[in-house]
């Protein structure tokens, strides 16, 4: 990976995400241990440019090829394909975590329940 796009830290501090347009792999990275402790490989051809911790922590929104939510206790993953183009930005709502934002090069706005 030679450049990052996006980066986003847990709200405990903990963890701290990243991702590059150059692979198809989010990491999360421990701070305190300095160290990569999960690798979330995206489908092939598939790339994050925008990643986004909610609240919790627990939740990583990814965002560029897919909108994808990661479950960072069980690995689960919610996929929600529905822009026509690639995304740009992914935003959790702070207050009650209910909902999720992304953005896409094809001018919509998205709002996942």
């Amino acid at each position: 990976m030679e450049f990052v796009n996006s980066l986003s830290f847990s709200d405990n501090g903990y963890h701290l995400a990243s991702c590059s347009e150059e692979d198809n792999v989010v990491r999360v990275w421990d701070i305190r241990k300095n160290s990569v402790v999960k690798y979330i490989n995206l489908p092939e051809n598939r790339f994050a440019n925008k990643i986004n911790f909610d609240p919790s922590g627990n939740n990583l929104g990814i965002a560029g090829h897919v909108v994808a939510v990661y479950n960072t206790k069980n690995s689960e993953f919610a996929n929600f394909d529905l822009h026509k183009n690639i995304c740009s930005s992914i935003k959790f709502e702070r207050r009650r975590n209910e909902y999720i934002v992304s953005t896409s090069m094809d001018g919509d706005i998205k709002v996942f329940a």
